[in-house]
């Protein structure tokens, strides 16, 4: 064997070795994402359960938003769970179906969104209005603002996957490895319409989410001060208020996962580094916002802690069963 014959099968060696390392830290960036998924499902679930099972967290109008969005928040975790699995096997995507994808998770992120708003209204309502806070906020009221959400949340989503199934069926025929927004654009001028579509709602959504909030705020403080003889009910409303900002921004923030995913690739040059840090920055921005807000809501509402401790006990007297 001659020299460069030599000098070509340890460079192919050095690739291949390069190579598997690469796939060995994907995949355990993936597992770790898995991994982080599952329990915050599990716990989702759980606060699911406490609101479902109790009959005066059901009747309660802000229960009833705060269960709607920790299930939408679950179902969002479902579908990020599903497609890292088929990420992890190698299974090849539709691009077809991966648009679908795109377009339902869309849906479920202005529904998050929604709702969050929603309850800062109810919250202004009962500081505010308190008199008037079942005339005006009834069950009934609740499902229809819900449905409404509902609607106008999925409204371009749906139109853009019937437009997809009608006029762009090439798409169906190809396959792609990564779902993600980046590797399903094209150049076509119905794909710029329909992003530009997709921007504008989004801010305008985005911007009257934060004047909803702003406004809840600055009026709850108002009469906070005025009504609440205990510092402590004054300072609990606004901090209400303020947790749904923080929640909202912390939505939001999957909007910079591209950005961070680009300095990320600009600036670190290791590979296992870059994607221990890609696997932290999708953590950071799309698995634990969805974690923060019932597991925060379920640590400060008492009616919630109830079920929840009363569940954790019923749980820990059947671990301690042992068959004879």
């Amino acid at each position: 064997m001659t020299a460069s014959n030599i000098s070509i099968a340890v460079n192919k060696s050095a690739d291949d070795d390069a190579i598997r390392i690469e796939d060995v830290v994907d995949t355990l960036s993936d597992m770790l994402i898995l991994i982080t998924i599952v329990p915050s499902m599990l716990f989702i679930a759980c606060m699911i359960y406490a609101i479902c099972s109790e009959i005066t967290l059901r009747a309660n109008v802000k229960h009833i938003y705060l269960c709607y969005l920790v299930i939408c928040d679950n179902i969002f975790l479902l579908s990020i769970t599903i497609a890292s699995i088929f990420y992890l096997s190698r299974t090849y995507f539709n691009v077809g179906g991966c648009r679908i994808y795109m377009n339902l998770y869309r849906g479920l992120f202005n529904n998050g969104i929604c709702c969050i708003t929603m309850m800062a209204v109810e919250r202004y309502v009962a500081v505010c209005h308190p008199l008037r806070y079942h005339a005006i906020l009834t069950q009934r009221f609740a499902f229809r603002s819900l449905g409404v959400i509902w609607f106008f949340s999925f409204l371009l989503p749906l139109a853009e996957i019937c437009y997809l199934i009608s006029s762009d069926r090439v798409a169906f025929e190809h396959t792609m490895y990564m779902c993600d927004s980046m590797h399903i654009q094209d150049n076509s001028q119905m794909w710029e319409i329909l992003e530009t579509v997709r921007t504008s709602v989004l801010v305008i959504l985005f911007v009257s989410s934060v004047i909803t909030l702003i406004t809840t705020y600055v009026f709850i403080v108002k009469v906070a001060k005025r009504a609440c003889t205990s510092q402590v009910e004054s300072s609990k409303a606004k901090n209400t208020v303020l947790l749904h900002m923080v929640q909202l921004i912390l939505y939001m923030g999957a909007f910079a996962i591209q950005l961070c995913y680009l300095l990320i690739e600009m600036f670190v040059s290791k590979y296992e580094l870059k994607s221990a840090l890609k696997a932290f920055v999708y953590l950071l921005l799309f698995v634990w916002p969805r974690f923060f807000s019932p597991f925060l809501y379920g640590i400060r509402d008492e009616e919630i802690r109830r079920p929840l401790k009363r569940m954790l006990g019923q749980l820990h007297a059947l671990a301690k069963v042992r068959p004879k």
